[in-house]
């Protein structure tokens, strides 16, 4: 799969750069934990293309998903960069704090600095030995715009292709990049996910941004899941812990979690073990040694929903495609 993405990069990119992800694609196999930073536009022009902020709801549905092992931050930037939720380990505390800290995205910058929110959030992995699998996601709605004076933003956006993006490459890390307008420099974030072995997606309106979040917690995460057929699925004594996410159309009724001894799980009528999160257009429910047997959702019947689970044995998955057609 990286080999053939190079080729499609390879009359636009240097050899040299090309030479070193052909090499690291090569002899390099990646750890089993994760960490990854999110990086998010807060520039002016969002107020266009998410004026209702839905960038919140979807970071705090990528956080509730993430998995214990995994290291996670959060950036915001504009003009200026602001590590909003520093690196971490997941755990219920830094879930629980980037779900109140998402509360801040907004659309108040000038500018989209997009070569120093790269650079901010991967600088501590150059020349450090890669203990987690690197991952920065990349969204924005706009092109690389540092300043009115001319040539500065060209300038910025040479340095990211000609500097930056070679060091990412030596570092191992991978940008998946999200681009929630037509009018954002999609070559430049193509090129950025291509060369890095990442994922590149445009998003055409922001109400579809909680879904591409999720492929890319599937593509990033590659957590284990158990099949959801008819809003059903299977639990054995094998699974620690099981998330279910459940995508909600405006005015349906509530989402409902039926166990196999017939208990059914409300959002408003909870017992230890179950963690509920509701947001806008999903729900997110946390079993705590789930109760063997089948599961009915009592929710939409909708193909992204899904059911994660966490178990000491791992379950052969298939990788998610790099580009989402």
């Amino acid at each position: 799969m990286l080999m053939s993405q190079i080729k499609g990069w390879a009359t636009s990119l240097p050899v040299w750069v090309l030479a070193g992800v052909m090499i690291r694609g090569a002899v390099a196999a990646e750890p089993e934990k994760t960490d990854v930073r999110v990086l998010i536009d807060i520039s002016g022009s969002m107020r266009q293309n998410d004026p209702q902020n839905l960038r919140r709801p979807a970071l705090r549905m990528l956080s509730g998903l993430l998995q214990p092992g995994t290291r996670a931050g959060v950036w915001t930037f504009a003009r200026w960069v602001n590590n909003l939720v520093p690196v971490a380990e997941v755990d219920a505390d830094w879930k629980a704090r980037t779900q109140s800290l998402s509360k801040q995205i907004a659309s108040p910058g000038q500018f989209t600095n997009i070569e120093e929110v790269l650079d901010q959030a991967s600088l501590d992995w150059h020349d450090a030995p890669a203990t987690h699998a690197r991952h920065l996601v990349l969204l924005t709605d706009g092109m690389v715009d540092v300043s009115k004076t001319p040539g500065e933003s060209a300038a910025s956006r040479a340095r990211i292709i000609d500097t930056l993006l070679p060091r990412l490459v030596a570092d191992g890390v991978k940008v998946h990049t999200i681009a929630l307008s037509a009018r954002a420099d999609h070559d430049l974030m193509q090129q950025i996910s291509g060369i890095t072995g990442g994922w590149y997606q445009q998003v055409d309106k922001a109400a579809d941004l909680q879904r591409v979040f999720l492929r890319m917690f599937e593509k990033v995460g590659q957590p284990d899941t158990v099949p959801l057929e008819g809003n059903r699925f299977v639990i054995d004594g094998a699974v620690d812990e099981a998330t279910v996410l459940a995508f909600r159309e405006a005015g349906a009724p509530s989402t409902r979690l039926k166990s196999p001894s017939g208990e059914v799980f409300t959002d408003s009528d909870l017992t230890a073990g179950v963690a509920w999160f509701r947001d806008q257009g999903y729900d997110l429910i946390t079993l705590d040694s789930p109760e063997k047997g089948e599961w009915v959702l009592e929710a939409d019947l909708d193909p992204d929903n899904r059911v994660m689970i966490v178990t000491d044995l791992k379950l052969q998955t298939s990788e998610i495609p790099t580009h989402m057609a």
